[in-house]
């Protein structure tokens, strides 16, 4: 009897450790409430910006961008990757320094390009199909290499995003709608130049997205691509848990929800209906940070709402997600990317004009002869230039 009592008592002292234990994780990581009844929306991001500044981008023959899908800063050079999969560079004033034209299958060439980033070691790294090319700050292409074959590649599922921390270690973000569920069932691989897989993260869900790695001041942000409710900080090849997004009552549940059809958790648009059927908020999207806030997009029962949250006073600012369909030439849009604590965005070069044309321009938190100046330097803007980004300097 006495065995058996000890024994009870220690598996309910182990017992009740691990589930300290457990609170302790949940514990470290910072939640961020969204209550859509209560917080307050508001589009006037005046409360957080302390200056702006634009940077038209070169229109050349060599360059003609339509919709900007990826922005990385080094240094003084601005990396653009284009929705359709252009790679240009520009100088810190916008004047065109690189575009990438080798599209074929011959030497130092690619087939088309998946993505590209800069690497820690300085140099561009663009990816293709089943070959990627680096290229040193001079611009000239200094190696030539197959992708590496892991796991997902050999059953034929490219990687739609990447992150280069070394020349050996390689991270990809694979788009599990197209990966098959009896086959891989994560989202994140980490792998080593011959295809090595280091580690795996974030499971298949029936729905997922295409994952990405913006570019962030201190950590690299990450939300798997799927409905999660959970940011992720990257950090010298450690992937940890460190905002939960509390979306209270409002929070897809996996298999709580009845879905109508196959289809409905297999695109954004489809998700889009499935959230307004069941009031519901989820799909974290691109987040980003500098000191002072971290900024991320949602999906809700009504729209896609932008999230800004200060990591000092702990408030919560929501701001409705617009594309192109801003009222004023200071409201930024999308936030692609955060250097050197700015944050980064960008507006099409035709709706600066019908800004400019409508004089849409007023601005309360900038002073006056702050505004006049902006204004001038877009004044020469056309329709068909290529977009013009905003640098965003926020408030302490």
């Amino acid at each position: 009897m006495n065995s058996l009592k000890k024994i009870i008592i220690f598996s309910l002292i182990s017992l009740f450790a691990c589930a300290s234990n457990k609170e302790k994780v949940k514990s470290n990581v910072e939640r961020i409430p969204i209550d859509l009844d209560k917080t307050k929306f508001c589009d006037d991001w005046g409360s957080i910006i302390e200056d702006i500044d634009f940077i038209p981008l070169e229109t050349h023959k060599d360059a003609v961008i339509g919709r900007i899908g990826k922005i990385q800063f080094q240094n003084n050079t601005i990396l653009i990757r284009t929705s359709d999969h252009k790679v240009f560079a520009f100088s810190n004033i916008g004047k065109l320094v690189f575009h990438f034209s080798n599209i074929g299958k011959g030497k130092n060439e690619l087939p088309f390009v998946l993505d590209c980033c800069f690497g820690q070691d300085k140099q561009l790294y663009i990816f293709g199909s089943d070959n990627y090319l680096i290229i040193d700050t001079a611009y000239n292409i200094v190696a030539e290499k197959n992708l590496p074959v892991s796991e997902c590649t050999s059953i034929g599922n490219s990687p739609v995003s990447w992150l280069v921390e070394s020349s050996n270690v390689f991270f990809q973000w694979y788009n599990s709608n197209s990966v098959s569920p009896g086959n891989e069932k994560f989202c994140l691989y980490i792998t080593d130049s011959s295809g090595k897989i280091l580690s795996k993260h974030f499971p298949y869900d029936h729905f997922t997205g295409e994952g990405s790695f913006p570019q962030s001041t201190g950590n690299i942000l990450v939300a798997p691509p799927n409905l999660n409710d959970t940011i992720y900080s990257f950090n010298q090849g450690a992937i940890n848990p460190m905002y939960y997004i509390d979306f209270g009552d409002k929070k897809y549940i996996s298999g709580t929800y009845k879905t109508e059809t196959s289809e409905d958790l297999r695109s954004p648009h489809h998700l889009s209906s499935f959230f307004v059927r069941n009031g519901l908020c989820g799909e974290i999207l691109d987040p980003v940070m500098n000191d002072e806030y971290v900024i991320f997009k949602f999906s809700s029962s009504k729209y896609r709402i932008n999230c800004i949250y200060n990591k000092i006073s702990k408030n919560v600012l929501l701001t409705t997600c617009y594309y192109n369909q801003i009222e004023n030439l200071f409201t930024p849009l999308h936030i692609f990317a955060s250097f050197d604590n700015y944050f980064v965005s960008s507006i099409d070069a035709w709706k600066v004009r019908q800004l400019l044309d409508g004089r849409k321009t007023t601005c309360s938190f900038l002073p006056e002869k702050r505004r006049l100046e902006l204004l001038e330097k877009l004044k020469n803007v056309k329709e068909t230039d290529n977009p013009v980004l905003m640098i965003i300097k926020t408030k302490k």
